[in-house]
């Protein structure tokens, strides 16, 4: 992605938007596969690359291994499906996951569709989902590499939810949209 506005210019690495370091994602592959295409930008592959090589902030290595080992955490249709790190009282089932978004978000029934939700701190994309069913567009934002990952498996086959990695002290958006 370039942006209209400074010519910055964002990857796409494994299906996800990367607004931030290119330290808190694995981009070695992507830098490799296009730098040529890199450098005929300008983009400072050099520095992406010696970013990528230090060490990842804290929030994005526990909070996206945390994603990553409860991936389908919210998504299991019953409790049989669940291991021994849940037990039914805080079960990660769909039901409760719809019961908690509902009650969380303070949704009533149809207020959602046909509107665009941003879900900041989309964690593994379980509420993604259910704004999807809801009706909703749905733009889910994660700092977690991990959590950006699990929520893109979980959410690539519904057209109306994109998820991109991005920190939500600087949100890749315009000021006041």
């Amino acid at each position: 992605l370039k942006s209209t506005e400074g010519g910055h210019m964002y990857p796409i690495v494994a299906g996800v938007p990367r607004f931030v370091s290119a330290s808190l994602y694995d981009a070695q592959e992507y830098l490799t596969k296009h730098a040529d295409a890199l450098q005929a930008e300008n983009f400072a592959v050099q520095e992406l690359q010696a970013q990528y090589a230090g060490l990842k902030k804290n929030t994005n290595k526990y909070f996206g291994w945390e994603w990553q080992e409860f991936k389908r955490w919210g998504w299991q249709d019953a409790v049989e499906e669940l291991d021994d790190k849940t037990d039914s009282a805080h079960a990660g089932t769909m039901d409760k996951t719809n019961q908690a978004f509902y009650r969380k978000g303070m949704f009533a029934e149809g207020e959602l569709q046909g509107k665009t939700i941003f879900d900041g701190g989309s964690g593994n994309g379980r509420y993604c989902y259910q704004a999807h069913l809801a009706g909703a567009r749905v733009l889910g934002m994660d700092l977690g590499e991990g959590s950006v990952l699990a929520a893109q498996e979980n959410c690539r086959e519904f057209p109306g939810v994109q998820i991109f990695q991005a920190d939500l002290h600087n949100p890749p958006v315009k000021a006041g949209a």
